[in-house]
């Protein structure tokens, strides 16, 4: 009874201090229009069928309560369940996840985060907030706990922008950078163009994409850290409000209905036209699993990843197949193991580990792929592109200062001529003053 009292109260204080990001319902991306009641939408999620159900020989799944989920093994990026996971759906808060990444990436943990009038006034009435005042000094570390754990919106902001600022850039500057480290991860169906996840139709990922976001994402355990976090409070200073931080994910809370052990961060989500997502990260000291659930129907992505990962923890195994780890169904052989190699933009390569088809691990080297030649019609890359501008800048730079130099040149020649013109007509001036 007393476990059953905090609980309720845990949720109370949460609901209290962080309400839904109230949004106007919008159409689905790509034009799908919802329709019927949520009973139905709910069952016609659950009828949806996954990829990994057409795998033979595979573990059958459970069914799930919304548009989009997806399994991944954190450290051989198997995928283990899916669900539509290259399907275009909005992400809401799980932004964040992203935002907190490209922040570890790109700044320390005592960096001071400084408010903005832009930060303090990016967050429309309604959305989840701190409270934080134009003027407000904090730190990284602070900031990024108001984001990840109370998901307030101006927090995010406010790393982006700061990030940005330091870098030598601006807030937008931290936008490409999150689309960019995305593609260069591998997820190519995402589209960024806030920190927070406030509903925009051009802002939207795939559950695939954001588990490959959180495998970076788990090489910084300073990421688990300040994710276990439960509550904080952050006394005023003379430079910064209170603040009173509450964990939102209810399966960290060990009081809580939804808690589950295995779990060792996450992230919620919802604005009316995303609906409930949901990242997840668990580990049951065997394996470490990635779960997202987009677009989920109802008070279901607790359940609903729950149920994913005892699938997942219950059914699947990690071994060695030709020279690598991967994870593979308990009852299947190594044996059965292909594999493929892929050339990257950055021209490295990547191994993928097969099993009947279905991805089962992947390995990255340091091996070139082979040169274009000067023909190829190879698409170029940011980071080619990047390479030929410094090339070409510093092709720039040589020829401008070879210019300098004969110009130099020239001058000095010309004025040693002009010196020695003058040094002459003196010299006979003073011989006709002589013969005089």
């Amino acid at each position: 009874m007393t476990k059953m009292c905090k609980s309720i109260a845990i949720m109370m204080v949460v609901l209290f201090l962080f309400p839904s990001q109230l949004v106007q319902a919008t159409e689905p991306i790509d034009g799908m229009t919802e329709t019927g009641t949520l009973q139905e939408l709910e069952e016609s999620a659950l009828k949806m069928p996954t990829e990994t159900a057409d795998i033979a020989e595979w573990p059958v799944g459970p069914a799930t309560h919304g548009r989009s989920a997806i399994v991944m093994d954190a450290d051989t990026g198997a995928i283990l369940y899916g669900k539509n996971i290259d399907e275009k759906e909005f992400p809401a808060s799980i932004t964040k996840v992203l935002t907190a990444l490209i922040a570890f990436e790109n700044s320390g943990l005592t960096d001071s985060v400084t408010i903005s009038e832009e930060c303090e006034y990016s967050v429309p009435v309604g959305y989840t907030h701190v409270g934080l005042k134009t003027g407000n000094v904090l730190t990284m570390e602070e900031a990024l706990l108001a984001t990840l754990l109370a998901s307030a919106n101006e927090a995010a902001y406010s790393v982006g922008e700061n990030v940005g600022k330091n870098a030598g850039h601006d807030y937008q500057w931290f936008i490409e950078e999150m689309n960019r480290r995305c593609q260069e991860l591998g997820g190519l169906n995402s589209n960024f163009v806030n920190t927070n996840g406030l509903h925009d139709e051009n802002h939207y990922t795939t559950a695939r994409d954001m588990a490959i976001i959180g495998r970076e994402l788990c090489k910084y355990p300073e990421y688990f850290t300040l994710s276990q976090t439960l509550e904080r409070q952050i006394p005023a200073t003379a430079t910064c409000v209170e603040l009173n931080l509450w964990q939102g994910d209810m399966m960290l809370w060990p009081s809580a209905e939804d808690y589950y052990e295995p779990v060792i961060a996450g992230k919620t989500g919802y604005t009316d036209s995303a609906r409930s997502t949901l990242f997840t990260v668990a580990d049951d000291g065997n394996m470490r699993l990635i779960c997202v659930v987009l677009h989920t129907y109802g008070a279901n992505s607790y359940a609903d990843t729950k149920s994913l990962l005892e699938y997942s923890f219950a059914n699947f195994k990690k071994t060695e197949a030709l020279g690598a780890e991967v994870v593979l169904p308990k009852d299947a052989s190594a044996e059965e193991v292909s594999l493929e190699e892929v050339k990257n933009p950055n021209g490295t390569m990547t191994t993928n580990y097969l099993y009947k088809g279905q991805l089962v691990g992947t390995k990255t080297s340091a091996k070139k792929a082979e040169t274009p030649s000067k023909d190829s019609d190879a698409e170029e890359t940011p980071d080619t592109s990047r390479k030929t501008r410094a090339k070409t800048s510093m092709g720039k730079t040589i020829i401008l200062i070879a210019i300098g130099a004969v110009l130099v040149l020239i001058l000095l020649f010309l004025g040693g001529a002009i010196l020695r013109q003058k040094r002459r007509r003196k010299g006979r001036r003073r011989r006709r003053h002589h013969r005089r």
